[in-house]
């Protein structure tokens, strides 16, 4: 099973760029979790990049990528006092998988919150997530818990939307361009599933199509994130799924939208 640490994020130098040996226990099927290689490209542009953390990106997946080596190349698009721009594309066996824009900036971290109030209800009064890594194994790097969640795989209906908690299974330490990508991570594994809890999670195949997170100021992430998450769906099969990543205080870590593409379900 899984876990995130930073070492999973860390890139080879090459003489195009960078490249990182993709292992199976980031897979589901035979596809690597498109949440992962989006990390590893935000990675690659934050070792070129002049300022620390992210501001926001848009990621679009064009392929699925398969476990083994990936490589990156990171073309500076901007570059400035304050902020940052660069273009991360990858490739694997010759064929594009992955594009990737992003703005780096020179932000002071965030305030700790005047008066935190938390969100209720709390990770430790919801039920575990535990059959999600059964499901698919590549979950198995985070520690889940409903709040507004499918109970198993087949349970329909619910609302096009979900809400859960969520906190990597290993310890990420305080650096906070790390709680950046576990933000972006949470937001891919779970976006999607607003827009296929309706007709189930096993019955309806849906993947997504592109990311885009913009964040707030850095913040460590030190323990619980709450994902919330709606879907707007269309009668052609696109979805637009939109949220928000939380820490467990209650202030907003970042804001997702996704793309996506559906079929099946009834």
């Amino acid at each position: 099973m899984s876990t995130l640490s930073l070492d999973d994020l860390a890139l080879d130098a090459t003489e195009a760029g960078f490249s990182r040996v993709i292992g199976p226990d980031w897979t589901f099927a035979d596809r690597v979790f498109g949440g992962y290689t989006a990390a590893l490209a935000l990675s690659a542009a934050r070792t070129v990049s002049s300022h620390p953390y992210a501001v926001s990106t848009h990621v679009m997946f064009l392929e699925a990528a398969r476990p083994g080596p990936i490589s990156l190349h990171v073309t500076e698009l901007r570059t400035g006092r304050s902020l940052w721009a660069g273009r991360v594309n990858a490739e694997q066996a010759g064929r594009p998988i992955l594009a990737c824009d992003v703005w780096f900036g020179d932000r002071p971290p965030a305030s700790p919150a005047a008066a935190p109030r938390g969100i209720e209800p709390s990770p430790e009064n919801c039920p575990s997530l535990d059959w999600l890594p059964q499901m698919w194994p590549c979950m198995g790097f985070l520690d889940e818990r409903a709040v507004d969640y499918p109970a198993d795989p087949d349970q329909r209906g619910g609302g096009r939307r979900v809400a859960l908690w969520a906190r990597p299974g290993k310890e990420i330490g305080p650096d906070m361009f790390a709680g950046q990508v576990l933000d972006l991570m949470v937001a891919d594994a779970h976006l999607m599933d607003a827009a296929l809890r309706e007709t189930g999670l096993r019955d309806t195949l849906g993947f997504s199509l592109d990311i885009s997170v913009a964040w707030e100021s850095p913040r460590p992430s030190t323990g619980w994130l709450r994902l919330d998450a709606k879907a707007r769906t269309g009668d052609d099969g696109f979805v637009t799924c939109g949220g928000t990543v939380r820490g467990q205080d209650g202030t907003l870590r970042a804001t997702a939208l996704t793309q996506g593409r559906m079929f099946g379900g009834s």
